[in-house]
C-alpha cells in the first residue's frame, strides 16, 4: 500500500524533498496535497496518510485528535548575497533585531546605515518569501504591529533568490527548509545567512558565531544559540501511531534526516 505525505502551508518544499529522496529506496511513498486549517481536523486523516505540520499551523488547529511526534525544527532565516559590500562588517558586528526591526518599519526604502551605522550608505531592500504564518511570526519577533505594513517585496523562494542576485544589498526572509531545498541540502551558491547580534552589543560574541557553514548553523539552532522565537517544531501527524513495517521504516528515515 502507498503511503501519502500531506503537508501544512510552508512545508511543501520539505515534504517534496523528503518524498523524492525516500522513493529512491522505497517507491511506495507519494506526495499528497497542502492542507488548510479548515481542511485539517485530524479525524479526516485516513490510514496510510501522514501530515507534516508546522508548530504555528498546529496551534491554529483546534481540538485535533490523533498521533504526532516531532521530526525536526524549521527556522525563519534572513539571508543576503555573499557579494554584499558590507560582508566583513556584517560578520564582525552581526545585525541586531532592533536595527532590523527599524529597517523593516520604514515607509520608503531604508539604507544600510540603519543596520551597521554610518558606513552603510547603500540602499536596503527587503524580500519576504513565506506564507502568512511566517510573516506573523516575523512580526512577533521584530515587534511589528499587525497593522504596520512591512516595507518589502514578496514572492516565492526562487523569485527571492533572483532578487538577491540582482540586488546585492537586499535581505531576504524565508524558511530554512525552503532555501536548503533549493540548494540540494546546502545554501544556494552566493547566499549566506545573516548573523544576528542577539544581545545587541555591537559584535558577534563567541556563542553567536554559528554561521560558518550550514552544519554549524543547524548545530547552533539545536544548542539554542539562535532566537527561539524564530524556530518552530515540525511534526508528523497520523490518525494513529504507525504499526506497519513500511510506515515505521519511513518514520525512522525521516527522524534521521
Amino acid at each position: 500500500d502507498n503511503i501519502h505525505i500531506l503537508y501544512s502551508p510552508g512545508l511543501q518544499n520539505l515534504a517534496s524533498d523528503w518524498v523524492n529522496q525516500y522513493v529512491s529506496i522505497n517507491p511506495g511513498v507519494r506526495l499528497g496535497k497542502e492542507l488548510t486549517t479548515q481542511e485539517f481536523t485530524g479525524e479526516n486523516i485516513e490510514p496510510g496518510q501522514y501530515v507534516l505540520l508546522s508548530e504555528s499551523f498546529l496551534a491554529k488547529s483546534s481540538n485535533v485528535k490523533g498521533w504526532k511526534t516531532v521530526v525536526g525544527i524549521d527556522v525563519i532565516v534572513s539571508v543576503f548575497s555573499s557579494d554584499n559590500p558590507y560582508c566583513k562588517i556584517i560578520y564582525k558586528t552581526g545585525i541586531s533585531p532592533e536595527n532590523l526591526s527599524g529597517a523593516m518599519n520604514i515607509p520608503d526604502e531604508a539604507d544600510w546605515s540603519k543596520l551597521i551605522g554610518n558606513e552603510g550608505h547603500k540602499s536596503l531592500s527587503i524580500f519576504l518569501a513565506g506564507n502568512d504564518l511566517m510573516v506573523s511570526d516575523l512580526r512577533k519577533y521584530y515587534t511589528l504591529g499587525q497593522d504596520n505594513p512591512i516595507t518589502a517585496k514578496s514572492g516565492n523562494i526562487d523569485e527571492m533568490l533572483v532578487w538577491l542576485k540582482k540586488n546585492n544589498c537586499a535581505i531576504g526572509f524565508c524558511m530554512l527548509s525552503d532555501i536548503i531545498a533549493s540548494g540540494a541540502g546546502q545554501l544556494p551558491q552566493g547566499i549566506e545567512i545573516l548573523p544576528i547580534d542577539r544581545n545587541n552589543n555591537g559584535k558577534l560574541d563567541f556563542n553567536e558565531k554559528i554561521y560558518g557553514s550550514i552544519n554549524d548553523f543547524k548545530r547552533g539552532v539545536w544548542l539554542g544559540k539562535y532566537p527561539r522565537a524564530l524556530c518552530s517544531n515540525i511534526y508528523i501527524f497520523g490518525a494513529e501511531k504507525p504499526v506497519k513495517e513500511s510506515e515505521i521504516a519511513l518514520l525512522s528515515w525521516i527522524m534521521n534526516q
